[in-house]
């Protein structure tokens, strides 16, 4: 007798309540908190970062204690809404104003109740069955999608090539609208144009793409003197450039202001005759003649450090790179369906409760 007790307490509405009030206090949480969720850069996390994912914070909505207060309201509502069921089919049998009564309240309730499992089976499949994938594209650049995608669903040979980006800024300096001109190829042929916006993402072959974020990366217009001629080139931190067979040269680092002395980029040379870095700033005329004796002190800042070359840096323009979300999801029409169960069930309550209390004041208005 106490087992049934304890069992119709755990499986009640008040019990739902609760749960629902739990689940809520974890998205607060997941709200304030910075979430990390797995393959997260290097970096990212805070100090504490180290402590958060062993107590379910650094990941609330997919920490093992969300997902199981998901699945025990779920097993809660289902136990309700059986309850619901043999309850409507034992008065079944029943006539009048007051079966009809509970059919209003009772496929109300039914409706919420399913409209949340529907909803959550909906999250838990899409997690399970799903992808979810980040890339950054610079303008110009030439990303394959498939991939990217576990599931063999999109043609193996799609890529997406971003032709332009731009930003717009408030007057306080904050951005307010940014936006990726993008080309969907598939294999070398063009398929589709978008423009994709926050808020606003766009879907082919049943994977959707979304905008969000973007970050600058500096680029360097520098020169290189080499065998009487003076080669003009561009390059993002990180790329490497051939001048023959067996030397080269690696861009590591770019500096918009660099110890106060202003525009500056590390070099880092390779050959088989020598090799080592140089920082090659852009103001290096102006440097001498604040610092004569700079270029003998410090080596490492002679643009003509290694015979045979010599590097200048003309300036540094800013460089785009979008952040592109892409998301395949197949259960978003489950989520859907539970969606609009959830909300016919409140508005089909709200709707006949209104009717109730409009009957009973008319029947009071009567009886006075």
């Amino acid at each position: 007798m106490l087992l049934v007790r304890l069992l119709s307490r755990c499986f009640s509405l008040r019990a739902a309540v609760a749960l629902l009030f739990a689940i809520a206090v974890f998205a607060v949480i997941g709200t304030l908190i910075p979430q990390h969720p797995r393959g997260s850069a290097p970096g990212e996390e805070p100090h504490w970062g180290d402590v958060l994912p062993y107590i379910g914070l650094g990941d609330v909505f997919h920490s093992f204690w969300f997902i199981v207060l998901v699945l025990l309201l779920c097993l809660v509502l289902v136990v309700c809404s059986w309850r619901g069921i043999r309850t409507w089919a034992r008065g079944a049998n029943k006539a009048g104003l007051e079966l009809r009564r509970w059919n209003t309240a009772g496929l109300s309730s039914l409706l919420i109740h399913l409209g949340v499992v529907v909803i959550v089976c909906g999250f838990i499949s899409g997690e399970c069955c799903g992808t979810k994938a980040y890339v950054e594209i610079s303008e110009g650049e030439t990303v394959s999608i498939a991939p990217l995608i576990r599931q063999r669903i999109i043609d193996p040979g799609l890529a997406i090539r971003c032709d332009d980006f731009s930003v717009e800024y408030y007057d306080s300096g904050l951005p307010g609208e940014y936006r990726s001109e993008l080309t969907f190829l598939g294999g070398d042929v063009p398929l589709r144009k978008a423009t994709l916006l926050v808020n606003q993402p766009f879907a082919l072959q049943g994977v959707r793409y979304y905008q969000a974020s973007y970050r600058k990366v500096p680029l360097a217009v520098i020169g290189v003197r080499h065998g009487g001629r003076v080669h003009a080139l561009t390059a993002k931190p990180g790329e490497v450039h051939e001048m023959d067979r067996e030397t080269c040269f690696r861009v590591s680092r770019i500096e918009e202001d660099l110890m106060g002395m202003g525009p500056a980029m590390k070099i880092d040379f390779f050959s088989p005759a020598q090799s080592g870095h140089v920082w090659v700033f852009s103001q290096i005329e102006h440097i001498v003649t604040v610092f004569p004796d700079i270029l003998s002190r410090a080596p490492q800042f002679n643009p003509d450090r290694f015979e045979g070359y010599a590097f200048s840096l003309d300036r540094i323009e800013p460089y785009y790179v979008t952040g592109i979300l892409i998301a395949y999801d197949p259960a978003l029409p489950i989520v859907i369906l539970g969606a609009s169960m959830f909300l016919s069930g409140l508005l089909a309550r709200c709707f006949f409760s209104s009717c109730r209390a409009r009957r009973n004041k008319t029947i009071a208005e009567g009886e006075s």
